[in-house]
């Protein structure tokens, strides 16, 4: 409930074991729906290990931002942003 707005899901573990935890939760809760995650994106390359290729929002370098809800990511420095 706290890392979800509308089809958008940010979240973050402390642990690698707890962020493979919850990926595998969250796709077990939202198959059980009939939906599918798309877009996957993490600063481990573990996480993202399985995930078909297509559903992979992939950035190559370190100025490729992901934008989530109007925020900016780089996932190899773990930096966020906003541009007002």
């Amino acid at each position: 409930m706290k890392d979800t707005f509308v089809d958008d899901i940010l979240t973050g573990s402390n642990t690698l074991q707890d962020a493979l935890l919850l990926k595998s939760e969250l796709i077990a809760l939202l198959r059980r729906g009939g939906f599918e995650l798309k877009k996957w994106a993490s600063n481990n390359s573990e996480i993202l290990k399985d995930i078909f290729e297509p559903d992979k929002e992939i950035k190559l370098n370190e100025t490729d931002a992901i934008k989530v809800l109007g925020i900016k990511w780089l996932p190899n420095s773990d930096c966020f942003s906003y541009d007002p």
